[in-house]
C-alpha cells in the first residue's frame, strides 16, 4: 500500500483529481483590499483541497478561497430556491484552514492543503454530487 492510498483509507472521502483555478486570499482583521494570490488545484474532496500557488501559507492560517470549477453549480438546481441565471459560473467561495504547506517537488511554488471549515450546505451538497460521491 502506498502512502497516498493509506492517506486516503484514513480521510473519510477520497481526494479526486480536478483541475480549477483558485483565488486565495488571507482571512485578516482588519480586512484588507489586498490581491487575491492565483493557485491550481492537485485534488479535492468535499471537506477540502490541495493546491499549489506562489504563496507559501502557514499551518493554521484561515484562507478564503473561490475555486473556479467548471459545471459544479449545476448540481444546484434542485438544491437552492435561490438559483439564477447570475450564479452560474460563479465560483465556489469556502473559508477554509490550512493543514499543512510545503514547496513544490519542482522548488518553483509551494503545496497546501486545507480543510473547509465554511461552506452554505447546498454548495457542499452540489459539490458532492459535482464529484459523484
Amino acid at each position: 500500500m502506498t502512502t497516498q492510498d493509506a492517506e486516503n483509507k484514513s480521510r473519510r472521502f477520497a481526494r479526486l483529481p480536478k483541475e480549477a483555478t483558485i483565488g486565495v486570499s488571507e482571512l485578516t482583521y482588519p480586512l484588507s483590499p489586498q490581491s487575491k494570490d492565483l493557485g491550481r488545484s492537485k485534488d479535492i474532496s468535499p471537506v477540502g483541497i490541495c493546491f499549489r500557488s506562489a504563496t507559501m501559507f502557514a499551518p493554521n492560517t484561515t484562507l478564503t478561497l473561490s475555486i473556479h470549477l467548471p459545471g459544479w453549480h449545476i448540481h444546484k438546481k434542485n438544491l437552492s430556491f435561490k438559483l439564477d441565471d447570475s450564479s452560474v459560473g460563479k465560483p465556489l467561495t469556502v473559508l477554509a484552514k490550512v493543514v499543512w504547506s510545503k514547496p513544490s517537488d519542482d522548488g518553483n511554488e509551494y503545496e497546501c492543503g486545507v480543510v473547509f471549515i465554511d461552506i452554505h450546505d447546498d454548495d457542499y451538497q452540489s459539490l458532492q454530487k459535482f464529484l459523484g460521491i
